[in-house]
């Protein structure tokens, strides 16, 4: 099995998602975590990236402590890897974990560590240093938090 392999199987998944078949979007995304923790090892930014995309399918499923998991370990990775972990993607990818993070500890009634991960979020996504092409879903959460708002949609319902 090739990054390639892993590279399709996250695009499965993601279609699985969408189409509401989460057991199997799990299970793909899974698949293709494991595969890409072989060819680059546990902690490259794919790895991190694929663990957002699990943490988003288990918030899907209602499982939040697991996708909490998944989020925390894809921003430890981030953390460990900083002077690796430049660029658009690695941006997007920072993002999305911090906003993921956010959301999640919203839901279990984490207040201070959410606004903190919403607003670190939003202050990546106003930094000149990164690109402006980033998911707007991601941004109004960041943008939401900053402001003060609660009114934005969750990423875990």
């Amino acid at each position: 099995m090739t990054i390639d392999r892993a590279l399709e199987l996250q695009a499965r998944a993601w279609t699985l998602q969408a189409e509401g078949n989460l057991d199997d979007a799990f299970a793909a995304c899974h698949e293709a975590l494991l595969l890409t923790e072989q060819c680059e090892g546990s902690d490259s930014a794919d790895v991190a990236n694929l663990l957002n995309d699990l943490a988003e399918i288990e918030c899907d499923r209602q499982k939040f402590q697991a996708a909490l998991t998944y989020s925390e370990r894809a921003l430890a990775i981030e953390k460990a890897h900083l002077n690796r972990f430049t660029g658009e993607m690695a941006a997007r990818i920072r993002l999305k974990t911090l906003a993921l993070l956010g959301a999640l500890r919203r839901l279990q009634g984490d207040y201070v560590r959410a606004e903190n991960d919403l607003q670190e979020a939003a202050r990546h996504r106003k930094s000149p240093r990164k690109h402006s092409t980033i998911s707007p879903f991601f941004t109004s959460i960041a943008d939401a938090s900053m402001k003060g708002s609660g009114s934005t949609r969750r990423p875990c319902e």
